[in-house]
């Protein structure tokens, strides 16, 4: 259709710059209302709308409701969950705790499952308890779990929360927890003056590590987002 082919540039690539994700979605949206029982239409939807939405800050409420309905569609009407990992991210970005849980003990174990069961334990319950969580999901090696989870909670702009995690002591050292932190935070165009010493201990890690040039872009990226002291004196 019209609408998957405008998801990509124009040599094929999707996510880049040349494809057009409003149009996409503009032809999507006609296509589903010729045709409401294809469940590609949904999928195809559900991705374009996916793309405009995690691109803009602050996310927006409606169209995260919106792209709820489209994945629990492709469970229930088609039996379809590919996207259950990303109905479980939007109840995070939604402030759905209680749903999100639910549907974790639902789907398989994974590290993205595990890391956004512990990121809503720890919103709803603290550090030690995700802690716990995290133990007993990685049969008592919690440190990637709850690395993923500092992520997650970072793109939800739980910015407090993350740093609470960072601080927990079996992360102590930890470089690619900070890194996460960073990363996250500089994607989200936010200021991390709240984190100055992980942000320098990051930023330091970062630099140090074995780059390649998509790295090298990256890091000069992050590093003209955070206006944090402690990152420009790095």
């Amino acid at each position: 259709t019209l609408g998957y082919v405008l998801m990509f540039d124009e040599i094929g690539r999707d996510s880049y710059r040349g494809a057009d994700y409003p149009a996409a979605e503009a032809s999507l949206r006609k296509a589903l209302t010729l045709e409401p029982e294809e469940s590609f239409y949904y999928t195809t939807f559900a991705l374009a709308l996916a793309q405009q939405v995690f691109r803009a800050r602050p996310l927006d409420q409606h169209r995260l409701a919106e792209l709820e309905g489209l994945y629990e569609k492709l469970r229930t009407k088609f039996d379809n969950h590919d996207s259950d990992l990303s109905l479980l991210r939007n109840h995070l970005f939604r402030r759905q705790y209680a749903q999100l849980k639910k549907l974790a003990v639902e789907l398989p174990a994974s590290v993205e499952r595990d890391g956004l069961w512990v990121a809503a334990i720890v919103l709803t319950d603290g550090t030690a308890a995700a802690q716990r969580k995290a133990e007993q999901l990685a049969a008592g090696a919690p440190q990637t779990t709850l690395v993923t989870a500092i992520g997650l909670l970072t793109l939800a702009g739980e910015y407090t929360t993350a740093s609470k995690v960072t601080a927990l002591p079996i992360l102590h050292g930890t470089a690619e927890s900070l890194h996460q932190l960073v990363v996250a935070a500089g994607g989200r165009d936010q200021c991390v003056a709240a984190f100055a010493p992980a942000a320098h201990a990051a930023y330091a890690w970062l630099r140090a590590a074995t780059l390649n040039i998509d790295d090298l872009e990256n890091r000069e990226w992050l590093k003209s987002r955070l206006r944090d002291p402690a990152i420009d004196a790095g």
